[in-house]
């Protein structure tokens, strides 16, 4: 599904991360700890294919260029457009009758996002956004879902909430690979860690081993 081998990424000349060496299966779950400044970020744009950073490595992706979806940290939603028009932004190539289809699945999935299709999207809760900007992610049918700090900020019920949402995706195949810190969510959801210290890959193993290493 996806190997990484020796990846390192630039912003210019300075490095911000690596070199970075995992593997992941289809419907596997990897958790990316480390402090602020560790380079996570810098890891998920560059598995997204985003630019900056530059990267040196290599990378290889099964699912193709399209089916890889990063959920940036902070969410980015659209604040005076609401919640159905939120996530019309990346269905919008979809075919009409399909794009529907989709949104109803979406919505059965998740009845709150139904109740809330009309509200503007600046007037949610931090859990009711995240929920949102994940949402928004699967619409654009992706084999591989990055989410940078997916519980940052969240109540313990709207944790819960995003956690099940996304363990929802891994039974159904999706792939998955977010960044925290010491988030207890992430114990029930991660299957593999990749810890890293200032851009430096400490471990890469079973998170439950992950998951008790000191962050430095």
């Amino acid at each position: 599904m996806l190997f990484v081998d020796r990846l390192v990424c630039y912003y210019g000349e300075k490095q911000s991360c690596g070199p970075i060496s995992f593997s992941l299966k289809k419907g596997q779950a990897l958790g990316v700890r480390g402090i602020n400044g560790a380079g996570k970020s810098s890891l998920l744009r560059a598995l997204a294919g985003i630019k900056p950073p530059t990267v040196q490595g290599e990378i290889q992706f099964s699912g193709g260029e399209k089916s890889r979806f990063l959920v940036p940290e902070g969410r980015h939603l659209f604040g005076s457009l609401s919640v159905k028009e939120n996530l019309l932004v990346t269905s919008s190539f979809l075919p009409k009758k399909e794009r529907e289809a989709a949104m109803e699945e979406l919505f059965s999935e998740l009845p709150i996002l139904s109740e809330l299709s009309n509200r503007p999207a600046g007037l949610l809760s931090g859990g009711q956004m995240q929920l949102v900007a994940v949402a928004r992610a699967l619409l654009a049918k992706p084999a591989l879902l990055l989410v940078d700090e997916p519980f940052l900020g969240l109540s313990p019920g709207a944790r819960e909430e995003v956690t099940s949402l996304l363990i929802a995706q891994k039974r159904k195949g999706i792939s998955l690979i977010f960044t925290c810190q010491d988030d207890p969510s992430a114990t029930s959801l991660a299957d593999l860690a990749l810890v890293l210290c200032c851009g430096k890959q400490m471990f890469f193993g079973p998170f439950s081993a992950g998951a008790v290493l000191p962050l430095l």
